[in-house]
């Protein structure tokens, strides 16, 4: 499996299905495969970028013999000094230079792929952030320990990823909804449709492309037009369309014709957005705004010697023109790259003006956004910055080889000039997240100061652990090794290696990264695509970033119009579910008015709170290397829930009150609790035959397989959910498995189908000893909230006390009772599974079938109605059948019983990452 360029700005993988068809794309930054010697180990090349101190350059993989053909140097591994010998191996690959200058990359071997993968991406980082060239030098000397054992520290950055505060609950974004055709009103209309519908509270939104004052802005004010002729444009000044928005201040009014003379300004819509429900507003947290790197797809129209009729404030900038130089492997890739790259008018067509002063200009800009209310950005068009060059007419210098000039075809006289270094790209982003730091400082925590996290650790760590974090940016189209390497020094704030750690410990989440191309709604074909491409980009992008899997619509009626689609609503389900499990930010970009409000009510809690995994999304081991779009095959994807820690080992969470010191690590770190795993089943390839199945087990989340994850716990069960059929199993092996249907193209939804399978731990209260009975209590299965895709992960921690005594009147014991803590989020219908056990020192287990009782407490108030439903109990099952579809099925010789309460809403204002507690009693008579 290889992951390449297929645009400008995108990663996409490519897989090998047989030796004899060994050549892959153009502009690969990293191949994964196992060793032809020992199909048990996997070997890893990620091409690297070195800092600006070197005579760096873009690099990309190739098939050696297409290299040479093109008169590349080989700079095969068993030619490369800077390697330890302990990885080099013979190979068929060459790291090539387009330019020329130095080269460096990754060659790495282990057992564990994820381990691999993540060495690799802490290898990129450092590289590319070495101050100098004897910095860089050493990272690459230092062994990443391949070749040792694995051993159970995972990525520290990905686990500490968490979502910033505003994503914490569901998003809208304007771009399916409107596109460029954009106005305050249209915008506070669409939200208030939008509940009406019965859409899941809305907590943030993007304003995207289409709010800012570009050249030729009445091209896109009231209809969609032609989307690409935006490409040609560029800022005119610092602030709103005066076609769409009504101005934010007096020096701008009479820019404003009488026609647009009520249009609502930007500062007055965010205002009304914000505004509280009861007081006519829509109560949104937060509002983030689109610009590109530059401003807009062509940059900022320059200034210098024209006067605006605008405040200083918002005059645009001093600019530099830049030209695109592209790389032949992304022509070759994408040919539509060189028309769209040249698109423009007059003396600068094809020309892009960036900010001479990138920090004067992304300071002013934000500036602006914060005073009309705004909390953050999505910064747009990011990877065409390393292909840019500055420009100078009439100068007289040659072409690199193996580049195409985009100029050449549009302006004869244009020549490229200016390093070949990514010194335009470095400049923005350093301005770029600085401006960041300065004027959103407000949504991102930012401790510099050690003492800080040792009182937040004091408070409790549960409590410390969900402090507010994470900055408001989203990148997007950035899949630039020049970028994503960078990224998390810039926005991670990674710390000095631990001495005897493997890894640089980064004190606050990373940024939110699109993990893919767009979501493209109007084509049917485009859909399985992306999320495919999602699941396998994120084994990268998941080190350096917490990835987006991007927007999507919850309803798709449309496409029942086109012939030969796939089914809308198995797309929009399969959307719908991958955002689910992915780990990252949940938002739509519905059309008011074409909504499916029953299906985000899977996704996230009544009011909009999401239900992240503690983890990212990705491929299980066995399917890392298969194409997942073939016919008749059956993506997995795994991911845990629970409470993310800094350090990123796994640890099972049932940990018991008076031994609540068992998640701090042997470093003083938090160790990543975990209270169950989930399993995304997504069939994208169609043609599913009659009695298809796919196998899931529980070692297929690989924290179950980790030899340290249920150290101090006696051996676990496993129960498993499949959310489509409503079955359920206890499996008492982590490689026990079971076979799941898949329903043909006949009975509907066989093209594209996905479900979800939630397997959890079984914690387990200790064993009490009462003459020649060893009572084990109970096995506790916490499922959280019933009726979403991703229940578990409403439950972030789960403790069990240990058994005690029911007393009844003269100091007679009744019973035994167990009390159950959990740390959860959301709200909604909650379900515990228990059961009691009974085991004779000469017989077999026996279940307790009567006599359980159950005492529900939230936030320490005591729940009036819990509902006890006996699975267990199969005449009564049978009688009531309403009672079994609203329930599990497949327990009936488990000896469960069903714990079932209203989860209410919090019934004060606390912040959404806030945890709730529930607590449990669980009393069983003595028969």
């Amino acid at each position: 499996m290889c992951l390449y360029r297929t645009k400008v700005w995108w990663l996409q993988p490519h897989f090998i299905h047989a030796k004899e068809a060994s050549i892959f794309p153009k502009e690969t930054i990293l191949i994964l495969g196992k060793d032809e010697l020992d199909e048990t180990t996997y070997r890893l090349i990620l091409a690297l970028i070195l800092p600006d101190s070197f005579d760096s350059t873009k690099s990309s993989i190739r098939e050696k013999t297409e290299a040479r053909q093109k008169g590349f140097t080989s700079c095969g591994f068993t030619s490369v000094p800077i390697m330890p010998s302990s990885s080099t191996s013979s190979s068929a690959m060459a790291l090539t230079s387009e330019t020329g200058g130095t080269v460096a990359f990754y060659a790495g071997r282990s057992k564990d792929p994820y381990k691999l993968l993540q060495d690799g991406a802490t290898m990129a980082i450092r590289v590319a952030n070495s101050q100098n060239t004897e910095d860089a030098s050493s990272s690459l000397f230092t062994s990443s320990n391949q070749n040792n054992p694995t051993h159970h520290h995972v990525d520290r950055r990905r686990r500490l990823s968490r979502l910033p505060d505003f994503a914490q609950r569901l998003g809208w974004c304007t771009w399916n909804a409107f596109y460029t055709s954009l106005s305050g009103t249209k915008i506070l209309n669409g939200l208030s449709t939008l509940r009406k519908a019965g859409v899941p509270r809305i907590g943030w939104m993007i304003i995207d492309d289409g709010w800012q004052h570009t050249t030729n802005d009445d091209l896109f004010k009231d209809v969609k037009h032609n989307l690409a002729e935006r490409h040609s444009l560029r800022l005119e000044d610092l602030g709103t369309s005066p076609s769409k928005f009504g101005p934010d201040d007096e020096n701008r009014r009479n820019m404003v014709s009488d026609e647009d003379s009520h249009l609502l300004s930007l500062k007055e819509t965010i205002h009304q957005l914000k505004q509280p429900l009861d007081e006519g507003g829509e109560g949104l947290d937060a509002v983030l705004a689109w610009h590109a790197i530059s401003g807009y797809w062509q940059g900022i129209e320059g200034t210098s010697t024209v006067e605006v009729e605008t405040s200083p404030e918002l005059q645009n900038p001093h600019i530099t023109m830049y030209s695109p130089h592209l790389s032949l492997g992304i022509v070759e890739n994408d040919p539509s790259i060189v028309e769209r790259v040249s698109l423009g008018h007059g003396n600068t067509k094809g020309k892009l003006g960036a900010p001479t002063n990138a920090t004067d200009f992304y300071d002013r800009y934000h500036a602006y956004m914060t005073a009309v209310g705004l909390d953050g950005v999505k910064v747009d068009g990011q990877g065409i910055t390393g292909f840019l060059r500055s420009y100078h007419p009439n100068s007289t210098t040659s072409s690199d080889d193996d580049v195409v000039d985009s100029n050449k075809s549009v302006d004869n006289d244009a020549v490229v000039m200016g390093p070949h270094r990514h010194e335009l790209t470095t400049r923005l982003h350093d301005s770029l997240s600085l401006s960041i730091r300065q004027n959103f400082h407000h949504h991102g925590q930012d401790h510099d100061d050690d003492d800080d996290d040792e009182k937040s650790r004091e408070v409790g760590e549960t409590v410390g652990l969900l402090s507010s974090s994470g900055l408001p940016i989203i990148h997007c189209m950035c899949h630039a090794p020049e970028i994503i390497y960078r990224i998390p020094s810039l926005y991670g704030h990674i710390t000095e290696q631990k001495e005897g750690s493997d890894h640089s410990s980064p004190r606050f989440p990373l940024p939110l990264m699109r993990a893919s191309d767009d979501f493209f709604p109007d084509d049917p074909f485009s859909h399985n695509v992306m999320i495919a491409s999602l699941a396998y980009n994120s084994l990268l992008l998941g080190h350096l970033s917490t990835p987006d899997w991007d927007m999507f619509q919850s309803s798709l009626s449309f496409l029942s119009e086109m012939k030969d689609a796939p089914s809308h609503n198995a797309i929009a389900k399969m959307h719908a579910v991958a955002r689910s499990i992915s780990g990252g930010p949940i938002y739509v970009s519905d059309v008011p008015g074409e909504s499916d409000p029953d299906l985000l009510n899977k996704v996230v809690c009544d009011d909009g709170t999401v239900l992240p995994c503690a983890g990212v999304a990705l491929p299980v081991r066995e399917q890392l290397l298969l194409d997942p779009l073939v016919r008749n095959r059956t993506m997995i994807l795994w991911n845990v829930n629970g409470l993310p820690g800094d350090d990123g080992s796994w640890k099972f969470s049932s940990t018991h009150q008076d031994d609540d010191d068992s998640n701090i690590d042997n470093e003083g770190g938090y160790n990543t609790i975990v209270t169950s795993g989930v399993l995304g089943l997504f069939h994208l390839g169609g043609c599913v035959e009659e009695n298809t199945t796919v196998t899931v087990k529980p070692q297929q989340v690989e924290a179950f397989q980790n030899k340290y994850f249920f150290e101090g716990h006696q051996k676990p069960s496993f129960f498993l959910y499949s959310y489509n059929t409503r079955r359920a199993w206890v499996l008492e092996n982590v490689s026990d498995e079971v076979e799941i249907q898949i329903p043909s193209e006949t009975e509907g939804g066989g093209l594209l189908w996905c479900d979800v399978v939630s397997i959890i731990p079984i914690t387990v209260v200790p064993m009490v000893h009462q003459g020649d009975l060893s009572l084990n209590v109970f096995d506790i299965v916490p499922l959280g909230l019933l009726d979403k895709f991703n229940g578990p992960g409403a439950v972030l921690r789960v403790w069990s006390s240990a058994p005690y005594a029911v007393p009844k009147n003269n100091d007679q014991q009744e019973g035994v009772a167990a009390k159950i803590d959990l740390s959860v989020r959301g709200s909604g219908e909650f379900a515990v599974l228990a059961r009691a056990r009974v085991r004779s020192d000469k017989g077999p287990v026996q279940w307790v079938h009567s006599g359980i009782r159950a005492k529900v407490t939230v936030d320490d108030e005591s729940v009036d109605r819990v509902d006890l439903i006996q699975l267990w109990d199969e005449e009564k099952m049978a009688n009531d059948p309403p009672v079994l579809n609203r329930s599990i099925l497949g327990l009936e010789k488990e000896g469960f019983d069903l714990i079932k309460f209203h989860l209410p809403p919090p019934t004060k204002k606390i912040n959404v990452i806030e945890e709730r507690w529930v607590n449990i009693e669980v009393a069983l008579k003595h028969q």
